[in-house]
């Protein structure tokens, strides 16, 4: 899966300070994101992924979408599937 762009993005967070991708074995990129408010008013950051055509063939085929977060804590997160206009 791949980040994308999409309409109303309000920033790209960049990968954490002295990250380097000459080195590291896993490479970050900027992640586009909104900052939206659930009904509670607690912020969430959005980014929104799209699936490659042989990531939708694996999770026809019963793959599942696996979440990694740098760190050592999980923070609250959601995972769901949403329609938005992605930017081209």
């Amino acid at each position: 899966m791949k980040p994308v762009e999409f309409v109303g993005q309000t920033r790209v967070l960049n990968p954490p300070q002295g990250y380097d991708n000459g080195v590291a074995a896993t490479k970050v990129g900027g992640l586009p994101i909104a900052i939206e408010t659930d009904a509670h008013n607690i912020p969430f950051l959005v980014s929104c992924w799209k699936p490659s055509p042989e990531d939708i063939e694996a999770l026809r085929a019963g793959a599942v979408v696996k979440l990694s977060v740098m760190g050592v804590q999980m923070p609250p997160v959601n995972v769901f599937v949403d329609r938005v206009e992605i930017l081209p």
